[in-house]
């Protein structure tokens, strides 16, 4: 039965100069989390990114004092929505 060890094993050995090279450039992922305003009328909706930061927890906490101001009266937007999700993600 192959395993996650015995498959990594498997491509040490057959290809150890393309592990070697991967092994030097490994790096940790970085994730990235952005801040975002969306708004819609009758004709759609727009977003732009308010912010970036390293922590999901700093994001929640900036989106929570953007949700804590004061609404803008204009009756033009039917939604504002700030939401805190990874730079270049998909939802689901």
């Amino acid at each position: 039965m192959i395993n996650d060890s015995s498959l990594l094993l498997y491509i040490i050995i057959q290809y150890p100069v393309y592990t070697a090279y991967n092994a030097l450039n490994m790096t940790m992922l970085e994730i990235v989390w952005i801040l975002t305003l969306s708004v819609c009328d009758t004709k759609g909706c727009v977003s732009q990114t308010i912010d970036e930061f390293p922590t999901q927890e700093m994001c929640l906490i900036q989106q929570w004092e953007h949700e804590a101001m004061p609404v803008d009266p204009n009756p033009r937007w039917s939604r504002i929505e700030y939401k805190c999700g990874v730079k270049n993600g998909l939802g689901v």
